[in-house]
């Protein structure tokens, strides 16, 4: 892994969006088995915290990098985390704030980062059925592919664009970018990538 894939497919700009990552507070939300924060680390000079709330999805990326300078490996909440530890710099995300109430997580963040700290983040926009986002602050069913291809059903939350938007500036942070990632094959699915910062 030599660069973040904010959708599934490896397409788009990379890890170039968090900007400068070296002598900056760092971290990777939902960071499952952490080859994204790994990445941060051996390429980019970064010191990241990745934690996840996933025993399993914790116990690999332990499994996967049990040594590497700079990279501390948390599994817990990171909504918990945020409430207790010292502000961060930089708080992103990939395709992880559609799996938690954005009522939830979104406070949490803006209450995690320092003054001028950034966050950015990628959701889900459009499923590969074609089922557009809604259009309030409501989870729906998605199937969810799991590595082996099994899938489950899962609540998610895929939100519009704006509601995105008016959750964060609700919350006190100011966009900045919003990108859009379509998937380049059949399938109608997009993500959208949100650049944002604490003013």
């Amino acid at each position: 892994m030599n660069r973040i894939d904010w959708a599934d497919w490896g397409t788009g700009r990379g890890s170039e969006l968090l900007g400068q990552v070296a002598g900056i507070r760092v971290l990777d939300l939902g960071s499952g088995v952490s080859r994204h924060a790994a990445h941060l680390v051996r390429d980019q000079g970064a010191v990241v915290d990745a934690i996840d709330a996933s025993a399993t999805q914790h116990q690999r990326a332990c499994s996967r990098y049990p040594d590497l300078p700079g990279l501390n490996l948390m599994h817990g909440d990171a909504v918990e985390h945020l409430a207790c530890t010292e502000p961060y710099d930089l708080i992103y995300a990939v395709s992880v704030f559609p799996f938690v109430d954005p009522t939830r997580i979104v406070p949490a963040v803006v209450q995690g980062l320092r003054p001028r700290g950034r966050l950015v983040f990628s959701a889900l926009h459009t499923s590969v059925t074609g089922q557009r986002p809604a259009s309030e602050v409501v989870a729906r069913r998605e199937l969810v592919r799991l590595a082996g291809g099994v899938e489950i059903p899962t609540d998610m939350y895929v939100l519009d664009t704006p509601v995105w938007t008016g959750l964060l500036t609700d919350a006190g942070l100011v966009v900045d970018e919003v990108l859009t990632l379509d998937y380049e094959g059949e399938a109608p699915v997009s993500f959208r990538v949100f650049s944002d910062h604490r003013p």
